[in-house]
């Protein structure tokens, strides 16, 4: 017999385990000992499968995202059969009215909010007196002004073109234009792209027209001369960098309507009056915007 406590062999005639000293009950003494550390052994061996089923997994799943990515790249790599590069969809492409892709005479227009509104196609301006310098497209509401090519000091923005009224000023429009000491924004301008007059180191004021009513990410950035910009009181968002490194920057007026200052958008304004700092800060509580 067996020892249900210790697992020791016991004679048959004993009463008691001679190991343990437990008592021998004969109905259960045949029965072999439940050994707890074999079942955490157990337990311990499957835990470790499932594991080492788990990592292969994920091996594979990220060897086949690799393996697709390659894929992807190849095929947009490919060259179709007239030579041209083939996106990888052959005739499984959508057919549509335009273009999906902008060619190399085409632009994307981009709302305040960052969404992607369409492609259109650039005009060049024509050889008159105040066209000549800028490129432009028409869009859905309008004519953008998307690059200025002049090297006039005192450049004044049309406020219509062929019969359409200039609505927006396209992303980098002016960017470093370091000849123009001042511009002016005619007052049908609802947007202003992102950098459209960095670095334009010898503009010295501005006027934002009244139906824009965010600034965009670095829009004056490293305007070092700019003293004075006036904001229209529809203004609710000034974004990142708007007006950092403008270190001439003294005259700004923060209307009310604004409610959010991004990150760095007056960075190395050492000129800011007390009472801009602390309009500033009433909006931008944490102090980010320095």
């Amino acid at each position: 017999m067996i020892c249900r406590k210790c697992g020791a062999q016991i004679a048959a005639e004993k009463k008691f385990c001679g190991v343990c000293g437990t008592a021998i009950n004969k109905q259960f003494s045949s029965r072999p000992k439940v050994d707890y550390y074999d079942e955490l052994i157990k337990k311990l061996k499957r835990r470790r499968k499932i594991k080492r089923i788990l990592v292969v997994s994920l091996a594979v799943v990220i060897l086949l995202g690799v393996v697709g990515i390659g894929f992807r790249l190849c095929g947009n790599n490919r060259e179709g059969p007239d030579g041209s590069a083939d996106s990888g969809g052959g005739d499984m492409q959508k057919s549509s009215e335009r273009s999906t892709e902008p060619d190399d005479n085409s632009y994307v227009s981009t709302s305040a909010e960052g969404i992607t509104e369409d492609y259109y196609t650039i005009t060049e301006g024509d050889d008159s007196e105040n066209l000549k310098d800028f490129d432009y497209i028409a869009g859905r509401d309008g004519i953008a002004i998307i690059k200025y090519k002049g090297i006039a000091e005192n450049v004044i923005i049309p406020d219509i073109i062929e019969g359409t009224p200039v609505t927006e000023i396209g992303k980098n429009a002016f960017w470093g234009c370091s000849v123009m000491t001042s511009v002016t924004i005619p007052d049908s301008v609802t947007f202003i792209g992102a950098f459209a007059f960095a670095g334009c180191t010898s503009l010295t004021s501005v006027v934002i027209p009244d139906k824009v009513t965010y600034i965009s990410e670095a829009l004056f950035g490293d305007c070092e001369l700019l003293t004075s910009v006036i904001l229209p009181d529809g203004v609710t968002i000034i974004g990142q960098r708007a007006f950092s490194g403008c270190k001439s920057l003294t005259n700004i007026t923060i209307p009310d309507s604004v409610i959010s200052i991004g990150f760095k958008a007056f960075y190395e304004c050492g000129s800011l009056s007390e009472e801009t700092m602390a309009r500033i800060l009433q909006i931008d509580i944490g102090g980010l915007a320095f």
